[in-house]
């Protein structure tokens, strides 16, 4: 991974997010950047048995500097609250100054206190749905809004836009919009 200085457009650093091992193959799935701290979504693949893992870099994002780059921790199923195998889409991971929200399955997200602990805060989940993106709240922000498609009781695509309390899982406000399919 290349880092830039956003302002000069000046390469700071190239930073190696594994180390290679013998039989283990690393996918980088995504990268999520919030203000002095990126995200990475990794699944580690080691013959056929994948596991992922999400490191958390500390970095200033507002003048990085090459010495004030570190690894902080790495989430896995070890060390956090996060199935062995989380979702692999660029909707996975998101970040915020004090959270980190995790689409861990099929039907659940998660809500992480970010620091090394990794407390789990909450969880939502997501019945007869599929998860098409998420995104929470910037600063410190509560917000997580979830975009959700499903099928009415008479089989007509619908969207739904759901807005939650990260900390508390309480659903906040929702509306449902009828789906507009294309047809290439």
């Amino acid at each position: 991974v290349c880092v830039f200085n956003a302002s000069t457009l000046v390469k700071v650093t190239e930073m190696r997010l594994y180390n290679d091992r013998d039989g283990i193959s690393v996918l980088n799935r995504s990268i999520f950047l919030t203000r002095d701290t990126m995200a990475v979504h990794l699944d580690y693949n080691n013959r056929g048995d994948r596991e992922s893992k999400i490191q958390i870099w500390k970095l200033n994002t507002q003048d990085p500097q090459e010495e004030g780059i570190s690894l902080l921790y790495t989430m896995s199923q070890d060390t956090a609250r996060i199935s062995r195998k989380i979702m692999s889409s660029n909707n996975s991971v998101c970040v915020n100054d004090r959270l980190i929200v995790i689409f861990d399955s099929a039907r659940v997200v998660k809500v992480f206190a970010k620091s090394e602990e990794t407390p789990q805060i909450c969880q939502i989940e997501i019945e007869n749905k599929t998860l098409r993106g998420m995104a929470v709240q910037g600063g410190e922000g509560d917000h997580l809004a979830l975009l959700l498609n499903h099928l009415d009781e008479d089989n007509n695509p619908k969207l739904t836009v759901s807005v939650y309390s990260a900390t508390g899982g309480n659903l906040l406000v929702q509306k449902e919009f009828n789906a507009i399919l294309r047809r290439d």
